[in-house]
């Protein structure tokens, strides 16, 4: 899938990196000899969709990350 970038350099690195509480990482490792970090964040960008499309394609899913806040609420006595 990297190798359809033509910005980034050969021979790139990707990794089952561990199993994490929560997650498995991946660890992915590319050089892009761009000048402006604008043109990185796009590429950047490029290749975290197409991580994304892989993963549709394959019917992947995981859960994305998400806080559930409770709130108490005390009812005043008058007196």
């Amino acid at each position: 899938m990297l190798g359809g970038f033509d910005q980034i350099e050969a021979f790139p690195t990707v990794r089952f990196k561990e199993f994490d509480s929560n997650s498995f990482d991946i660890l992915i490792i590319y050089f892009a000899m761009l000048p402006l970090l604008e043109d990185f964040l796009a590429l950047q960008e490029e290749v975290n969709f197409a991580i994304l499309k892989i993963l549709k394609d394959n019917n992947a899913s995981f859960a994305m990350p998400s806080t559930t806040v409770y709130t108490k609420t005390e009812e005043r006595l008058i007196k």
